[in-house]
């Protein structure tokens, strides 16, 4: 069946109704049939801005009255004045194509030259610039397709005085320049996601079009077989498998989920087998060999979803963790049809002491990987998933303390990398569901990445709100973080302690440093001087014997996904 509007259409040409503004420079008669025209289609098919092209309004046909007759209603256009008649004037608006007519320009919509259009209001979802609201200081704008408005100049991060209110201004990440008015969740009906500032943003895989919208990828593209991750015409649908469908959420709870997962609940699950993580019995904390294969290309490699990337004699962990790590690999795997297998970095030595330590040259702290610890590479565009530098292109290879194009030889000095964020953001959310998770150490360049594309992981039903919660990220020189700009280090509490940092009892000492006092078998203190700045909390370090400092991460300068 055909859409009403088209009907109306083809019914409106045929009786001549588009013909209501006449043609440029004429003075027809049947200008004053575009009222009716407006009307009756409204009435017939409830979409104003398709009526207003169907019947010729604002010019879409090139209405521009030149001293012709104006709307019905409206008074001669002697002197310019844009349609006095209150009706969309159809002899006043700046047609498509044309220009002003000798009277001059009717206002946004004709209506007494008045304000603009309605259109989306901030929040909303969106095509082009077109479709969204504004104002003359504030002109509506698509980014990635989510509703906004333009700042009226440039803003300091958060700030409110360039924006209209309910919304604040931050630049655009990786377009310096584009400040934004970024509307807040509170005050608008957010169709994209809200992120850590409370402000309505668009999701990793927002789009929109490049020939019409500001702000879009430039390879945005409709979902289908051969574009899976494009976009839907529907707000409501996600492209899954190069299809649109209704995702599976509490209000669809047998919608679609992405492959190798089944929507069960309105949740979607491991369709997979994955092996459990949840250890029982008294040998959970035993430190055993990893188990897996050194060869990234064989059959067990490709079937567990990870492999052995460093020397064996190094490749020793706590038995609860090598199941947890098992059960990450597998879902990541399941989740991410055609993943290879992900590279394991230094562990333990089978003595529980640190890598390095048995030829007398520890590879890290000695206080470190004695079982709780573990280095892994980052998952990679480049589908190599090894412990490579990922800063930039990921063609630098040099070795730590020296330097390289994207890199100082400590951290990664562009925002750009190779990390592969669908994946990596998911895995780390798998190694979360282990509530002793004490901290996730990453390169300083990449905190923002993941907390985005964590809580769009939320915010989309595939992790749930204990794994996003169990993650605590450190970063930067300040926290002893260097050295993670090609590989991850997770960190864990003893079995059965959990919490922010493994936490114990702590008081202050006699210099107002903070004390963690150890319950046996520890009968040391350990102390560490307070900190300035950003420090947020004092953690205990991976094996229980040090002080690690956890810092909140940095006031943003520039919101949004990077560019793709």
């Amino acid at each position: 069946m055909l859409p009403k509007l088209l009907i109306f259409c083809l019914f409106v040409v045929l009786a001549g109704c588009s013909d209501g503004g006449g043609q440029h420079g004429t003075s027809n008669a049947g200008a004053s049939s575009s009222g009716g025209c407006l009307a009756d289609c409204i009435a017939a098919t409830g979409n104003l801005p398709g009526c207003r092209a169907a019947c010729g309004v604002d010019g879409v046909g090139g209405d521009v009255g030149t001293g012709g007759a104006v709307a019905t209603g409206g008074t001669s256009n002697a002197a310019g004045a844009p349609g006095t008649g209150g009706v969309p004037a159809t002899g006043g608006a700046v047609g498509v194509g044309g220009a002003p007519g000798s009277g001059g320009a009717a206002g946004v919509g004709g209506a007494g030259g008045g304000g603009p259009t309605p259109l989306g209001a901030p929040g909303t979802s969106c095509s082009c610039d077109s479709e969204c609201a504004g104002d003359t200081a504030h002109p509506g704008v698509c980014v990635f397709g989510i509703c906004m408005t333009r700042a009226t100049g440039a803003c300091s991060s958060g700030s409110s005085a360039e924006c209209t209110a309910g919304s604040r201004c931050w630049e655009l990440r990786d377009n310096p320049g584009a400040h934004l008015c970024w509307p807040d969740c509170a005050a608008v009906s957010c169709d994209g996601i809200c992120d850590s500032d409370g402000s309505c943003t668009y999701p990793s895989d927002g789009t929109c079009d490049p020939a019409c919208g500001s702000h879009c990828p430039p390879d945005a593209a409709p979902c289908s077989p051969s574009n899976p991750t494009g976009f839907c015409g529907d707000p409501n649908e996600q492209c899954i498998d190069g299809g649109c469908v209704l995702p599976c959420s509490a209000t669809h709870p047998t919608g679609a989920c992405p492959p190798g997962r089944n929507c069960e609940a309105g949740v979607c699950i491991s369709a997979g087998g994955c092996p459990d993580w949840e250890c029982t019995g008294t040998s959970c904390d035993e430190i055993i060999l990893m188990p897996g294969s050194t060869d990234p290309n064989s059959a067990q490699a490709l079937a567990d979803g990870y492999y052995l990337a460093h020397r064996v004699k190094y490749s020793y962990l706590r038995r609860d963790l090598t199941m947890l790590t098992q059960y990450a690999a597998c879902e990541v795997a399941n989740r991410y049809p055609g993943t290879t297998p992900l590279g394991l970095g230094d562990l333990a030595q089978a003595d529980g002491r640190t890598p390095g330590v048995d030829v007398g040259n520890p590879r890290h702290l000695t206080s470190t990987h004695r079982g709780n610890d573990l280095d892994i590479a980052y998952y990679q565009t480049d589908g190599l998933n090894d412990t490579q530098i990922i800063c930039g292109d990921g063609s630098d290879n040099n070795g730590n303390s020296c330097c390289g194009n994207f890199n100082d030889g400590r951290f990664c000095t562009t925002e750009q990398n190779i990390v592969d964020w669908p994946r990596q953001a998911f895995f780390f959310a798998k190694m979360a569901v282990k509530p002793e998770a004490r901290i996730f150490g990453i390169d300083q360049t990449l905190a923002d990445d993941f907390t985005f594309h964590l809580d769009q992981l939320l915010v989309q039903g595939d992790i749930t709100q204990a794994e996003r919660s169990n993650i605590r990220l450190g970063y930067g020189a300040a926290g002893s973080w260097q050295f993670h700009h090609h590989h991850v280090h997770l960190s864990y509490c003893r079995i059965g302690f959990t919490g922010s940092g493994c936490p114990r009892p702590m008081v202050l000492g006699p210099q107002g440093e903070k004390v963690i006092l150890f319950a046996p078998p520890w009968t040391e203190a350990t102390r560490g001087p307070l900190s300035s700045g950003s420090l947020d909390e004092l953690l205990l370090g991976p094996a229980h014997h040090e002080l690690a400092t956890h810092f909140a991460p940095p006031a943003s300068t520039a919101k949004g996904f990077p560019m793709r």
